[in-house]
């Protein structure tokens, strides 16, 4: 008789019968976890060669860190400045924040190119804060012009700050 999924004692003839089905299974998810574990391993072991492999057949060029980002200006604030006349190349981004604290302000970037008439580049606000970035792909000498009341950092850089090469 079968009670809660186990045989009682009564039933000798069926537990007799059973008991072989069971060990032969046991046997065989023994033999099977034995098996994945092998080839689980041997798969680690030729992934892990493949990687050593790739790596030592890298440069030393390849295998150094990604190198700063190389910044052409940066300069920080509060209130109105004009910035520097700075030599950029045919490929630069500028990255501006403002932060004008609990009272809200205006914050303006303008940008003059050699030769040029002054262009505005952001015009945020009134808020509390902001910033922003644009890449530019004009090569020549430029300077830069803040106007506002607030706190503010602006930088004219390579790549854009943060970012990997």
């Amino acid at each position: 008789m079968k009670v809660f999924g186990f045989h009682s004692g009564r039933d000798a003839k069926v537990r007799a019968r059973l008991l072989p089905s069971k060990l032969v299974a046991s046997v065989m998810a023994v033999a099977l976890l034995g098996t994945v574990v092998a080839l689980g391993g041997s798969a680690s072991a030729t992934t892990t060669g493949a990687l050593r492999a790739s790596v030592s057949n890298q440069s030393p060029a390849q295998m150094r860190p990604a190198a700063a980002t190389k910044y052409y200006l940066q300069s920080s604030g509060k209130g109105n400045k004009v910035l520097r006349s700075v030599a950029l190349p045919s490929k630069w981004y500028l990255t501006w924040r403002f932060d004008c604290g609990t009272r809200k302000g205006d914050f303006v970037l303008s940008s003059t190119r050699k030769g040029q008439s002054s262009v505005t580049v952001a015009r945020q606000g009134p808020g509390l804060g902001g910033g922003g970035q644009l890449l530019f792909k004009k090569a020549g000498t430029y300077k830069f012009a803040v106007k506002t009341t607030c706190s503010w950092t602006v930088s004219a850089s390579a790549t854009p700050p943060g970012a990997a090469k």
